[in-house]
């Protein structure tokens, strides 16, 4: 799915290859990242991901910032 997004951004199609630096990048950068700020659950060794509770400041930045992205698209 993150692929797909990519490529319509980018206007053009991406490639196994492209795919696979994503994965990398997810399992060694952003998942551990996320987790240590608290957001996702990440398991490294089973390769689960499961969302954290937000904390209510949390939750309402994202909406906020989801709805500007979103307006800024139209």
């Amino acid at each position: 799915m993150l692929c797909g997004w990519d490529a319509a951004d980018a206007g053009a199609m991406r490639t196994p290859s492209d795919r696979n630096q994503l994965l990398i990048a997810l399992r060694h950068v952003h998942l551990p990242s996320l987790d240590d700020a608290g957001l996702v659950e990440y398991d490294r060794s089973a390769g689960r991901v499961a969302p954290r509770p937000l904390d209510p400041r949390v939750e309402e930045l994202l909406e906020r910032s989801v709805a500007a992205e979103s307006l800024s698209r139209e």
